[in-house]
């Protein structure tokens, strides 16, 4: 059974009436993670007891609690500037032991385990292929309800079949095959062992291409308190041995010394806040799917994972960039789509020329330079370049 179909940038809304409301509600509490960035300070004017800047810093807060809540708010009736859609047909295949995509952006295949959830709309059937992933089927592709239904059904019964049978398994040669992917230019195959802190750095502070962005530590983070705190313990003995008539010190020197005090208790918030991500994100790659082999062709790249096999094609795919440990593939923002160590070449030299094809071979296919004969002699071709021309008409063959 198969479906084939196309999405629009306003079937983003199905994504998103696909969330529960205890996604919805979890994805909105995200925001007070940044309290950790101001705890630290408020707790600072709070010992001081200066009430006064503690207002204006809460009332900076609630503005912009107010302003992130319209923010998120709108998403659910109005479609962001970008919306990242997979271009063209797309081909949706139910198979026994695999749920399969056959798309302009390349191949899938995934085991029915991968499918979290499965949600029916009045005017989507949506389908959880990982976290934060979704198909979003539109029923107008379906000839008629009964069919739409009729698929409902059918998926709805291999993933429930799934939990309780063996697990199909997922074979490349025979994906190779079924895909005719030989039809392309195998240029290097890439293995190597999953590293958990390196994807959890990555997923926290992003690509460090010069090494110079640094995971915090608990002893670092200690650290920084002595500093910020002995500014608080001296504002706080030096304000109450101070008569009430003068100010205890010099209003310049107290509030010099009151703002230093602010600005490394908030430094520690957001190294605090730094620090806690990474955890949680080190915590989630146990359950996050990254792949472990990588197939490099002129023309794609190849991934396999626990439950899914995958081709995609350059012109899909985001930039390949360097990371100080790893070579970074890039998908349509935030995701990532592979990262590969560098330790698992045999060398510096083997690891820069991979990273360049991989470079060259992603500028190759998001090339955008349009060329067109506009006149052609028995000795020369005039070529003209039409991209940035919005006055340029279709190009035709000369009689």
């Amino acid at each position: 059974m198969q479906v084939t179909y196309q999405n629009q940038p306003e079937d983003i809304f199905a994504l998103l009436h696909a969330l529960s409301w205890r996604e919805r509600v979890a994805a909105y509490l995200q925001v007070f993670g940044l309290g950790h960035c101001i705890w630290p300070v408020a707790l600072l004017l709070i010992v001081l007891g200066e009430w006064a800047i503690l207002q204006w810093i809460a009332a900076f807060v609630g503005l912009f609690l107010l302003y992130y809540t319209y923010i998120y708010a709108r998403n659910w009736w109005q479609l962001p500037p970008q919306v990242h859609i997979i271009p063209g047909e797309l081909q949706i295949r139910l198979t026994t032991d695999f749920l399969e995509a056959i798309t302009q952006r390349g191949y899938s295949r995934r085991r029915w385990t991968a499918i979290s959830k499965i949600v029916d709309l009045p005017n989507h059937l949506v389908i959880y292929v990982q976290a934060y992933r979704y198909l979003a089927i539109p029923k107008k592709y379906f000839t008629s309800p009964e069919q739409a239904q009729e698929f409902l059904a059918r998926l709805t019964q291999l993933q429930a079949a799934a939990l309780s049978g063996p697990m199909p398994s997922l074979d490349w040669e025979e994906f190779r095959r079924d895909f005719n992917l030989d039809q392309f230019s195998l240029i290097k195959h890439l293995q190597w062992k999953p590293n958990p802190q390196l994807s959890a750095r990555i997923d926290t502070l992003g690509i460090d291409k010069d090494g110079t962005q640094s995971l915090p530590t608990i002893w670092g983070l200690i650290g920084q308190l002595i500093f910020p705190g002995f500014l608080a313990l001296f504002l706080f003995f030096l304000k109450r041995s101070s008569s009430s008539d003068g100010l205890y010190t010099s209003f310049t020197l107290h509030y010099t010394l009151l703002m230093l005090a602010i600005l490394f208790a908030f430094i520690f918030g957001m190294q605090l806040y730094t620090y806690l991500r990474y955890r949680k994100a080190l915590a989630r790659q146990t359950t996050l799917q990254r792949p472990n082999q990588l197939w490099f062709y002129q023309e794609g790249v190849g991934t396999i994972t626990e439950d899914t096999l995958s081709f995609h094609f350059w012109k899909t795919l985001g930039s390949v960039e360097q990371d100080r440990d790893a070579i970074v593939l890039q998908e349509a923002p935030p995701f990532v789509y592979a990262i590969v160590p560098k330790s698992s070449f045999t060398s510096p030299e083997e690891e820069e020329v991979i990273r360049e094809r991989m470079q060259q071979c992603y500028i190759n296919a998001h090339e955008t330079v349009q060329e067109a004969i506009l006149a052609e002699t028995a000795n020369e071709a005039i070529v003209a370049d039409l991209i940035d021309n919005p006055f340029r008409s279709p190009p035709t063959t000369p009689p």
